[in-house]
C-alpha cells in the first residue's frame, strides 16, 4: 500500500490505497491490536488470493499494478527455495526447534533453512546471490534481482542435481513403470498439477524410446529451473 516500507510518514511515497490503509488500521484497533487476525483478514481477501495472469483491460488502464488487479508473480527467495528443493525430494527434516546448523556445502543437510547458522560479518556469496539482506541492517524489503549466477547455481551445483536425482527415486515416482504415467507424476510433485499434452509430449521425447536413470534425472533437473517451480504466480 506503500512503497516507501519503512517511512509511513510526510516525506514517504503517498499510499496507493489510503481509504484501505485506514480500515486496516482500524480493523487492527479493534481486534486488540492482533497482528494475527489482520493476517487472516487480508490472506482471506479476494485481492490477495488473485493469479497473476494478465488481463487487457487491466494491463491498459494500471500497468504497473499499483491497484492490484492481478497479484505480482513473485519468486521464491533463497530459503523458501531449499526448503522446496528439499521438500519436492522428499529430504526435508519437519522436525521443530533445534540449534543452528551449517546448511550450505556440498552435502545435502535436510534441517530447514529457519535453522540456518548466520554469521554476521561472513555471509556465504551464495546468499547474496540470491539477494538475502545484510543482517547486521534493518531491511523493510528483500530485494530480487535476476543475474546469472543464479540460474548458474540451480543448472550446475552438485546439491541441485543429487536433489533432482532424489526426486527420481521417491517411492511414489520409482514405483510408476509407465514413462506418461512418470512424467505425470513429476509433474503433479513439483507443479501440483498434471502436465499439458504438448508437455506430456516434449518430455517424453526428451527422455527417448528407452529412458534410463540419467535421463530422468535430467528431465527432474529441468523441471526444477523451470519458472513454474521457482516463482509463485
Amino acid at each position: 500500500l506503500v512503497r516507501t516500507l519503512s517511512d509511513f510518514g510526510v516525506r514517504s511515497d503517498p499510499p496507493t490505497h489510503p481509504a484501505l490503509l485506514d480500515e486496516l488500521a482500524t480493523y487492527l484497533v479493534d481486534n486488540r491490536w492482533s497482528l494475527k487476525r489482520l493476517h487472516r483478514e487480508i490472506l482471506l481477501s479476494a485481492a490477495y488470493r488473485q493469479a497473476s495472469a494478465e488481463r487487457p483491460e487491466g494491463v491498459k488502464l494500471d500497468p504497473d499494478n499499483r491497484w492490484y488487479w492481478r497479484m505480482n508473480a513473485r519468486r521464491l527467495d533463497f530459503e523458501t527455495l531449499r526448503d522446496t528443493l528439499l521438500d519436492a525430494a522428499g529430504s526435508l527434516d519437519r522436525r521443530l526447534g533445534g540449534p543452528p546448523l551449517q546448511l550450505l556445502g556440498d552435502a545435502i543437510v535436510p534441517r530447514r533453512s529457519i535453522y540456518g547458522f548466520i554469521d554476521r560479518m561472513d555471509v556465504p556469496s551464495l546468499l547474496t546471490t540470491f539477494d538475502f539482506p545484510n543482517p547486521s541492517q534493518s531491511n523493510p524489503l528483500r530485494d530480487q534481482t535476476t543475474v546469472a549466477p543464479q540460474a548458474l547455481y540451480l543448472m550446475n551445483n552438485n546439491v541441485i542435481a543429487e536433489l533432482a536425482t532424489r526426486v527420481v527415486h521417491r517411492p511414489d515416482v520409482a514405483a510408476v513403470s509407465d514413462p506418461a504415467a512418470r512424467v505425470a507424476r513429476l509433474f503433479e510433485i513439483l507443479f501440483s498439477r498434471r502436465p499439458s499434452a504438448g508437455q506430456q509430449q516434449r518430455s517424453l521425447a526428451f527422455l527417448g524410446a528407452q529412458p534410463d536413470a540419467e535421463a530422468w534425472r535430467r528431465l527432474a533437473h529441468a523441471l526444477l529451473l523451470t519458472n513454474e517451480f521457482v516463482f509463485i504466480d
